[in-house]
């Protein structure tokens, strides 16, 4: 039997506008067992900032998000030049601009600090890098290059 909180935020879906999405046949993730998977909810997290305590959750709605690490300041450095769509980037932890109270951030979305994640409008995870890689720029362009085209595709049809 599936609990009613698998139900409610555990649905995923595999599409063309998600990249990376896990390949088994189930319909929904376990709640425990989210970690920022591609095609699932974004998992709440309480984040800090000026001394305001928010959800990671608060942070989507808008735009597309990028969410790094602790040190994933290239992946913010890349956001801002390869972003040809309205795209908020915010570093976690550390220095960044939301500090990380509980220190959960990194394990919910199963990244590294260096690591990042992006995030739909609709607060479903698009596409995510556990951790760093050579090129960043090249890398997140591609992604958002494939979740854009399918999602014009799919927002015109």
């Amino acid at each position: 039997m599936v609990d009613y909180a698998t139900v409610a935020f555990g649905y995923r879906y595999r599409s063309a506008v998600i990249v990376g999405a896990l390949e088994d046949n189930r319909p929904a993730v376990v709640t425990a067992e989210m970690t920022g998977q591609p095609g699932t909810r974004a998992p709440h997290v309480w984040l800090e900032r000026k001394g305001q305590r928010l959800s990671t959750i608060d942070l989507f709605g808008r735009h597309y998000v990028l969410l790094t690490g602790a040190d994933g300041s290239a992946w913010v450095e890349a956001a801002r030049l390869v972003a040809d769509v309205p795209l908020d980037a915010y570093r976690i932890g550390g220095a960044g601009d939301f500090a990380d109270p509980d220190g959960r951030w990194p394990a919910a979305y199963g990244i590294t600090n260096d690591g990042a994640v992006l995030v739909r409008p609709d607060g479903f995870v698009a596409w995510r890098s556990v951790g760093t890689v050579d090129d960043p720029a090249r890398v997140l362009t591609s992604a958002l290059s494939e979740v854009l085209v399918h999602d014009q595709a799919i927002t015109t049809a």
